[in-house]
């Protein structure tokens, strides 16, 4: 699937009954047939391949991993599509995952702090020597660091301010730069206000 990049995605997990995965399949206008071509093409259980505006492709794929992970992905071929068009499968995906009463782990991106993954412990961030320890990651700005977390410009407040004091809550915080963590103490004290 050459040219084609997850645009949104929506990862669950719970017990299914083939006829809940039915549901899933038809209420998504999917076939039962697995997609054979793109990343993550070997979980694939169904999707759909649809020409959008003439020229590109969309792909609607549902896969399942390891058993009781639901995974529902729009992949889009060319240029980023908009959040207009993304909307509507975003509404249609997390739907269907309250209606089977499955639990959300991740949807990318994020809207909502529902939809925010935190990993429990942030890992590469810190190296520990004998000497002591010290911030081994190459954010130097919160930008940086939003960029880190994978959240794009556009992301919601609510969505960096879960990932930013998530981080800050780790030990490992208190090796971050300065400039960062006064970065990130101003961010929370005057972003989430309301414009005047």
């Amino acid at each position: 699937m050459a040219g084609f990049y997850g645009a949104l995605s929506v990862y669950a997990m719970g017990d299914l009954t083939r006829e809940q995965v039915h549901t899933i399949v038809r209420m998504l206008g999917l076939v039962e047939t697995p997609r054979t071509e793109g990343p993550g093409a070997d979980a694939s259980i169904a999707h759909r391949d649809q020409p959008h505006d003439g020229q590109r492709r969309l792909v609607l794929d549902l896969s399942c991993i390891g058993g009781d992970g639901w995974l529902m992905t729009v992949f889009f071929e060319g240029e980023p599509p908009s959040d207009e068009l993304l909307e509507p499968y975003r509404k249609q995906m997390l739907s269907l995952v309250r209606e089977l009463n499955l639990k959300i782990i991740k949807v990318d991106p994020p809207r909502t702090a529902e939809e925010v993954y935190l990993p429990p412990v942030p890992v590469g961030l810190v190296v520990e020597w004998p000497a002591g320890a010290y911030w081994d990651l190459p954010c130097q700005t919160l930008d940086h660091l939003f960029w880190h977390f994978g959240l794009r410009e556009d992301a919601p407040f609510e969505v960096r301010r879960i990932h930013l004091e998530h981080m800050m809550r780790q030990p490992i915080w208190r090796h971050a730069p300065a400039e960062l963590r006064r970065e990130a103490e101003e961010f929370l004290a005057t972003e989430g206000r309301p414009a005047p």
